[in-house]
């Protein structure tokens, strides 16, 4: 009995030693260094050269990612570099402003971009521009007016198309204006 007990031990801990990589892939730790060092001085001319151009939201999330690769680069832990570079760059920052800036510079260091922002991207209702079948026959009558339209007229193909049969009678100019920007129109004023 003993013996069957040592056997069913041995099994456990084969299984539970974790397993060595076959292949090894040098890293120069050097050539990482420079890199981020690089990344640094970019974000950092970034910061200098856009600072009246861009906006408070962006300029504080930039600087904000400065601060954490800083001290992340003077051995401070993440954890530590983001809360301090959160007390640096905001008022009064919430308790999870460091975990955002890890996921912000995270983000910056592989696409060299702030993350889009997700504010007001769930939308709760439903609009027709969003439909693919409306969106298509959208633009099949924009082309066949050779491009050309105006706002008035788009309204008019709307309201005939697609709101009699919804028993919706109108819409105003000004939506009709915004789901010409959402399919990817400009309003070019074109003087004679």
């Amino acid at each position: 009995m003993p013996l069957s007990k040592n056997l069913i031990n041995t099994n456990i801990r084969v299984k539970k030693q974790k397993q060595t990589p076959s292949t090894f892939v040098w890293v120069n730790e050097d050539e990482i260094q420079s890199d981020l060092n690089q990344k640094i001085n970019n974000l950092k001319l970034d910061l200098i050269n856009q600072e009246e151009t861009l906006i408070a939201y962006e300029y504080n999330r930039k600087r904000a990612i400065y601060e954490y690769l800083v001290r992340l680069n003077k051995n401070s832990s993440k954890m530590a570099a983001s809360k301090a570079s959160a007390k640096i760059v905001y008022i009064d920052p919430a308790e999870n402003k460091g975990t955002t800036i890890i996921g912000w510079a995270n983000y910056w260091l592989e696409h060299n971009c702030l993350p889009e922002s997700q504010q007001g991207k769930h939308k709760k209702i439903k609009s027709l521009s969003d439909n693919e079948d409306f969106i298509k026959k959208c633009h099949e009558w924009i082309h066949s007016q050779n491009g050309i339209t105006c706002p008035s007229k788009f309204k008019k193909f709307v309201e005939d198309t697609f709101l009699k049969d919804l028993d919706k009678k109108t819409i105003c100019i000004s939506t009709v204006s915004q789901w010409l920007r959402k399919l990817g129109y400009n309003y070019r004023q074109i003087k004679k």
